[in-house]
C-alpha cells in the first residue's frame, strides 16, 4: 500500500506545472518538518516587496508572542489538527 501511495504521490508531482512546484516542495518540506531547524527565515525568503503595515504588525505580534512563551511545537500543532 505505501509503495502504491508513494509511486501515485511521485506521479502526481511530475505532472504538476512548474510553477507549482515550489509551492509543493514547500508543503512537503512542512510534513517532515523538524523542531531543530527552521524551513525558512525571513533572511532567506525571496526579493520582493515590502511588507505591508498590516504585515510588519502581524510580524511585530508573532515576535511579542514568542517572547512571551505563547508558542506551540510542531508536534503540539500537528496533534491540534489530528495529523499524528
Amino acid at each position: 500500500m505505501a509503495t502504491e501511495l508513494r509511486r501515485e504521490i511521485r506521479q502526481l508531482v511530475d505532472a504538476l506545472p512548474e510553477e507549482d512546484l515550489l509551492t509543493v516542495a514547500r508543503m512537503l518540506k512542512g510534513l517532515v518538518f523538524t523542531d531543530d531547524e527552521p524551513l525558512y527565515t525571513l533572511d532567506s525568503c525571496p526579493e520582493g516587496e515590502p511588507p505591508s503595515a498590516e504585515e510588519e504588525d502581524a510580524i511585530h505580534e508573532a515576535h511579542t508572542d514568542i517572547e512571551a512563551g505563547r508558542v506551540y511545537s510542531h508536534e503540539d500543532v500537528k496533534k491540534r489538527l489530528g495529523l499524528s
